[in-house]
């Protein structure tokens, strides 16, 4: 795991959760560093990323909390927020909900689950996708995670916002969240039927200064100044 902490003064933590993207190429580097400090300029910002291709964070999930911890105690925020795309979404969902003082995550094409009954779906109909397999992960993690939402209590679903394009695995990801969702959360997941690709979708929301300032006035209009 890397990690950088952006020290702006600020009462408010956003925590960006990097998905899988380059892991191994670009394993010093931040999706969407510059622009992320651009628009959250009024924000402390910490920047995660896990190193090792195909853990989907699943064995740094303690670590990480761990870490989020120490610094929230550290610079005493009065309001943590959350930000990830794909993958990134098992260590969001598995840590932030433990917070008192989380208000509010964007989650992009969030592969929320990694339960067996989604996954074997994802395997049969995904062609070149990044596909959970257990075989690959070697060291130990706690199976609970695997399955974010048992876990997170039910009035804290509105926290939550979801974003998905009309790719085949997406749709996968969209249909699932529609199911566990209660009918008037469902407001919070939104569908895009014009982008048709996972990572196209990610990284135009991600470098989308409209959107990310959008999403900002969002997390702003969650909380009492």
């Amino acid at each position: 795991m890397i990690h950088a902490h952006i020290n702006n003064n600020s009462k408010k933590l956003l925590i960006f959760f990097n998905d899988m993207a380059r892991v191994g190429i670009d394993d010093n580097k931040f999706s969407s560093y510059k622009i992320l400090n651009e628009i959250f300029n009024n924000y402390d910002i910490l920047f995660i990323k896990d190193i090792k291709m195909n853990n989907w964070y699943l064995t740094i999930i303690d670590d990480v909390y761990q870490l989020i911890n120490d610094i929230n105690e550290q610079y005493k925020y009065y309001y943590i927020f959350g930000l990830t795309s794909s993958s990134g979404s098992i260590c969001l969902l598995n840590t932030l909900h433990k917070f008192h003082n989380f208000r509010k995550a964007i989650i992009i094409n969030g592969q929320t689950t990694l339960c067996d009954d989604i996954v074997n779906i994802y395997k049969d109909i995904c062609i070149d996708c990044y596909i959970f397999d257990k075989a690959h992960i070697k060291e130990s993690y706690n199976e609970e995670y695997l399955i974010p939402f048992n876990n997170i209590p039910m009035e804290m679903y509105s926290k939550y916002m979801f974003f998905y394009c009309d790719s085949i695995s997406d749709k996968i990801y969209y249909n699932y969240m529609l199911s566990i969702y209660p009918s008037n959360l469902l407001c919070n997941i939104f569908f895009d039927n014009n982008v048709k690709l996972h990572g196209i979708y990610v990284k135009f929301l991600l470098n989308n200064a409209f959107f990310l300032t959008s999403m900002k006035n969002i997390f702003d209009s969650s909380v009492e100044f």
